[in-house]
Formats: structure tokens, sequence, C-alpha cells
């Protein structure tokens, strides 16, 4: 019995430790490794790829070789991660028939942590472990937490604080020992970090709701202020992302009346915009209107009225576009439709004209379909399809016929169907989910969940 306890334990910390290792390589290039040695710093961001890189390789290599029959024995339960490895493999088909060292010394490394995170929740299904898959999530969101925090504190222009201005252009650009000898992240990525704790923020209060328990009190001050900063950052697809998926929580309620849904939804979004709009009418003395000039703002000594506010954000601006739907053209019409398998992983970045990455400061697809075009060509982005598909089809099972929002102990469930939703409508905007980052593993962790739940195993025991 000890033995077994031992064995658990050991099984238990070795998932933990790659888990936080597969985080901590998010945003290192393979070009650090070179660095291991120079400094403290860089030989920390050296380990902090080589290590994920190794146990991912390890990962894959234990995986195949020991459970390859119990894999395909569990195939439907298992497709939809087989099909997200299936889909890296076709990126790497992609790179060699475009065969160029320059790409595979700076972009394999995310297939291969790609394939290794998902054979980490593998392995959990396999050894029927899967009630870690929620500590595994908790784990994500703590990082998010420590992540957002940090660089909230140590990349924000000082000036935004002082002068209100809205943030979108307000992070610091400068490389910084205290950012790792790294850029920090861009202000949509902060963005997107809040929306994913303000959702848990949301699902957490109901279920305390439902309990009575008095904690959520704090929630009710905590889910408006976090909406009001992910307004006040104004990443057009975070908001849009966010309210619709926060509207989606509150409305899937079932004990909550309507009448009180509606109180709810003001209070938890509604009211943080027109109270952060006011705060502009109230100081647009000290208020910096950059870059967000509209027909408004023509006379910048013009004092707005309450309503005229709206019309200096991005959200409203007609002035200020991404340019989405011209990369999206550019990048479709530069594609050569002879390539069955694409270009390779983050192709995107070398395919899109100069002019319009000069133009629009976007160097990426902007969408994950278009990206798993562009990488993994007509097969790649065939299985990325099936995959979206078979993730809606999981949340409509879980909220229609799990019906898990009749039941305030199945949180957590709803919690990874709402991140699931989420990112299933950023990835209209942005590449998200399709290439190994922070969007990847929440939709990872959040589909093993779901997953887990759906086909009955001991997910919350």
């Amino acid at each position: 019995m000890i033995l077994k306890k031992n064995k658990y334990n050991f099984f238990f910390i070795i998932i933990i430790v790659n888990w936080f290792l597969f985080w901590g390589s998010i945003n290192v290039l393979p070009i650090e490794i070179l660095k291991f040695g120079e400094n403290i710093l860089r030989s920390v961001n050296a380990l902090r790829l080589l290590m994920p890189l190794i146990m991912a390789t390890l990962l894959i290599i234990y995986l195949t070789v020991k459970y390859r029959k119990k894999i395909k024995f569990e195939i439907k339960y298992n497709i939809v991660f087989l099909l997200f490895i299936i889909f890296f493999f076709l990126q790497v088909l992609g790179w060699v028939n475009n065969f160029s060292l320059d790409k595979i010394y700076n972009n394999s490394h995310l297939l291969i942590l790609g394939s290794g995170s998902v054979t980490l929740v593998l392995l959990v299904y396999i050894s029927n472990k899967e009630h870690l898959l929620k500590y595994l999530l908790f784990i994500s969101l703590f990082i998010i937490v420590a992540v957002s925090i940090y660089f909230l504190v140590t990349t924000f222009d000082k000036d935004t604080y002082k002068n209100l201005v809205y943030f979108y252009n307000s992070l610091l650009s400068e490389k910084n020992e205290f950012t790792f000898y790294q850029d920090p992240p861009r202000i949509t990525g902060l963005s997107r970090n809040f929306a994913i704790l303000n959702i848990f923020n949301i699902c957490f209060y109901f279920y305390l709701v439902k309990i009575k328990n008095s904690f959520s009190k704090i929630f009710l001050f905590l889910i408006p202020f976090m909406s009001l900063i992910i307004w006040a950052i104004q990443s057009r697809g975070s908001i849009l992302c966010f309210f619709l998926t926060a509207i989606l929580v509150i409305l899937f309620q079932r004990i909550i009346p309507y009448k009180k849904k509606l109180i709810i939804f003001l209070f938890f979004i509604i009211f943080p915009i027109f109270f952060f709009q006011f705060l502009v009418y109230k100081f647009q003395d000290n208020l910096k209107f950059l870059p967000y000039k509209s027909s408004v703002m023509e006379n910048t000594q013009k004092v707005l009225n309450f309503e005229e506010t709206f019309y200096t954000t991005r959200v409203l601006s007609l002035k200020d576009t991404s340019g989405r739907f011209l990369i999206w053209k550019n990048l479709l019409k530069k594609y050569d439709k002879n390539r069955i398998f694409g270009y390779g992983p983050q192709a995107d970045r070398y395919l899109i004209n100069k002019d319009v990455i000069k133009k629009f400061g976007s160097s990426n697809a902007s969408n994950a379909f278009i990206y798993s075009f562009i990488c993994a060509g007509y097969f790649g982005l065939l299985v990325f399809v099936i995959i979206n598909y078979i993730i809606i089809q999981n949340i409509f099972k879980c909220i229609f016929k799990k019906k898990i929002f009749e039941n305030s102990n199945l949180w957590i469930i709803q919690l990874a169907c709402a991140n699931l939703i989420f990112f299933l409508i950023r990835a209209l905007v942005e590449n998200s989910f399709a290439l190994f980052s922070i969007d990847f593993l929440v939709v990872i962790i959040s589909l093993s969940i779901v997953n887990s739940f759906i086909f009955n195993k001991k997910l919350l025991t």
C-alpha cells in the first residue's frame, strides 16, 4: 500500500513539474540555448527551453513505446488529442518541404513543445489519474495571475496611471534584465490574461453564491474591476471574446432568475464600461487621446460630453483598424496553391509583406484557421477544423445534455467550457491555440477536463 502511494506521489510530481516546464518555455527562442553560461539570466532562459524540450521528447518516446496499444484501444477517448499531434506532424511535413536552417532554428521547437504537452495529458488519461487535471488548470491560472501582475507593475508606462490614458499603447518596449532579455508581452496578451482570470472569477462567483458562501461578496468588487481593466486596455479581440463568453456564462445559469441575471450582467459588464468612460469625461483635461482621434476630436481643445468620450476609444473609433482583412488577403494570395502541406510552423511571419507589417504592426495571420492553412496546408486546415468541431460538440454535450449549469458542484466543468468558448471566438481574430502558446495550454487542459467529464472519468474525486 505504501509502495503504491509512493508511486502515485512520484507520478503526481512528474506531471506537475513538466506542466510548469511547459509554461516556463513560453516566449523563449532557441537562440537562448547558445547563450547558456553568459550570465545567470541567460542560463535560466536557456534552461527554460532546453529542459522542456528534453522532457517533451522523453514523454513522447515513453508514451509511444509503452502505451501504443492502449492508445489504439481507447482511440475514441483520445482522438481529439491525437488530432493535435497529427496537426503538428503535418507542419513538420510543411517545414521539410520548405527546408531552411533559419526556420528549423527558430520555429520547430514549438511543434515539440506542443506535442509534449498533449502527450502529458494523454499520459494522465492512460494512467487513469484524470482528477489531476483540475490541478493543472489551477496551476495555469496561478501562473497567469503571477505573470500578469508582474508585467502590469514592471512594464506599464507610469504616465498611463497619471493621465488615465487608454492602456492599449502603454507597455514599455525596451528589453531589460527584469524581463529576462525578452520583449514584454503585447498589451493584447495581457488583456487576454485578464479576460481568462475574470471568466474564472465569474464561474467561481456563481458557485459560491449557490452554496451561500459569504466569500462571494469579494467577487462583487473584483469582477467589475477586472472588467474595467479589460475595457481600458482596449483590445477589441479580448473585449469581444470576454463579453460574449461572460454573457453566455451568465445566461446559462439555470437556477438564477432572469431578472437577477440581467442585474448581474449590468453590474459585471456594462457598469465598468460606463464608469471608466465617466472617469475619462471627468478628467479629460489630463487625458491623452492617442491614437484614437475621431471626428469629434478634430479640435483637441474641445470639451467632450459624456457620449463623445466613447468615440475616443479604440473599440468605436472608425479611424483605427488592425488591418486583419488585408493581412488575410495578402497571405492567401501569396500562398502557393500547389503546396499540399504548407510552409511549416509560423510561416505566416515570413509570408506577410513587410509593407503590411510596417503599416499595421502585425506580423502574424491573426486567424487560427488561416494560420493552420499557411503552416500545415490543406490537410492541416482540415484537421484543425475537425478539432474545432469536436470542441464545439463537447461544449454542447456538457451544456445541453449533461446540464452542467444546473449543478453548482460542476463549476470546474463550467469554467473549462467557458475557456473553450473564449478561445473558439479568439481563434477568429488571433492565431490562438493553433500553435504552442498560453492559449494552447489553457485550451488543452480545459479540453481534457471537458473530455474526461463527457466520458465519465473520475475527474472531481
